[in-house]
């Protein structure tokens, strides 16, 4: 008895030491975004001040140039390292070393995109999810391990068409979403659009939520919340829905940019996919609201105009594909959000709609065509649109 006593006491003693790694270290773990000038950030937020050195090298590049050393890092906010331009073809690679805990390095990488007119004519591949923001221990993290197991190593990026959290001025929600979803943000890049929770317990005055901005936008990021990427294959426009939070002048400024963003894509014979929280077609009674009405008068023109060919959305938690005049609308499953109870048969534009489907989609973006394959949460395929180009 004296001995099994010994063996437990040993027990407790070891293993809060043997629990304790660089990755404990950590509030939020380390992430990666894709910024609409090419660049690569790198961002974290630490329980408690630590000195680290952060290596990062594009391929050929030496990890271990002598310009890094260890810095000091401060725990009252997120830390953001800017990687600088990521080109296509360009894996980046990176490496952060606590000062106490040398011998426990953390590593990840930046998948790369492929380059226009490449001998191979890679598809260039992203990652679609929507609607994250309840249940994070439950149906986000099962969906987390599903795209991990899609290789999400191989998406050059995973969007978000809003709602990332349920209270966005609640720090604890922020941190349950980084946890939850540890399995494909340790692997790829994140890009999100602005939902309306973002605003929830919100006490900032900025057009964009106070941590969704810390978190998910970068210095230089436009302060009315969209963002435009241009690569090569295809323009992807991030747009703020909700408007409705916002001032008139920047709701202009807004469609101001919209609209240069769409005709310089059409300029440049370049595909657009589009981004929004809002649908301005729904299977549900959001389709009768004025934000809806709001898309359908103010968005759904100039996708029209521009000839958009897919829009990316979320909010009313039912998995729905519409098309409407040449653009595809697809508005992704709750990935954590609560499943409506009824659907409102009223989206005269409806092809497919599954009221109660957590989903994650895969889109393939080729010269000839534009491919969305979409899974339920046991991995299931569900729907698949192709769409020439």
């Amino acid at each position: 008895m004296c001995k099994l006593i010994s063996l437990l006491m040993l027990l407790v003693i070891i293993n809060p030491i043997a629990a304790y790694s660089a990755e404990s270290e950590f509030l939020i773990q380390p992430y990666t975004l894709r910024t609409d000038d090419g660049k690569i950030k790198l961002k974290f937020h630490l329980k408690e001040p630590r000195t680290l050195k952060i290596n990062y090298a594009l391929p050929g590049e030496n990890m271990d140039k002598e310009e890094f050393d260890f810095e000091d890092y401060e725990s009252e906010d997120v830390n953001t390292i800017s990687f600088g331009n990521q080109g296509c073809g360009e894996k980046i690679r990176y490496r952060i070393v606590n000062k106490d805990l040398p011998d426990q390095e953390i590593k990840g990488t930046v998948p790369t995109y492929p380059c226009p007119n490449s001998f191979l004519e890679e598809d260039f591949v992203f990652g679609f999810l929507t609607d994250t923001q309840m249940n994070m221990r439950g149906r986000l993290s099962k969906v987390a391990e599903m795209i991990a197991k899609k290789d999400a190593s191989q998406f050059s990026f995973i969007v978000n068409a809003g709602d990332v959290i349920q209270k966005g001025g609640a720090h604890n929600d922020w941190v349950g979403f980084f946890e939850a979803s540890r399995p494909f943000l340790e692997k790829t890049p994140f890009i999100a659009a602005v939902g309306n929770h973002a605003y929830y317990k919100d006490n900032s005055t900025t057009e964009v939520p106070e941590y969704f901005r810390k978190y998910l936008r970068w210095e230089g990021a436009n302060d009315f919340g969209g963002v435009s990427f241009n690569f090569d294959k295809f323009q992807l426009v991030v747009y703020n829905s909700v408007t409705h939070k916002m001032s008139l002048l920047a709701n202009r400024r807004q469609q101001e940019w919209l609209e240069k963003e769409l005709k310089f894509a059409q300029g440049q014979n370049r595909p657009v996919i589009f981004v929004a929280h809002y649908p301005p077609f729904s299977s549900s009674g959001f389709h009768k609201s004025d934000r809806a009405a709001t898309m359908r008068n103010e968005v759904v023109p100039l996708l029209e105009k521009y000839k958009v060919k897919l829009a990316l959305l979320g909010h009313t938690h039912i998995y729905e594909r519409s098309f409407k005049d040449g653009v595809h609308y697809v508005v992704g499953g709750p990935a954590g959000g609560m499943y409506p109870f009824y659907r409102v048969k009223i989206n005269p534009y409806t092809v497919v709609s599954k009221i109660k489907e957590t989903t994650f989609s895969r889109i393939k973006v080729g010269t000839k065509r534009i491919e969305l394959v979409t899974w339920n949460i046991d991995g299931q395929e569900i729907d698949k649109l192709e769409i020439p180009l």
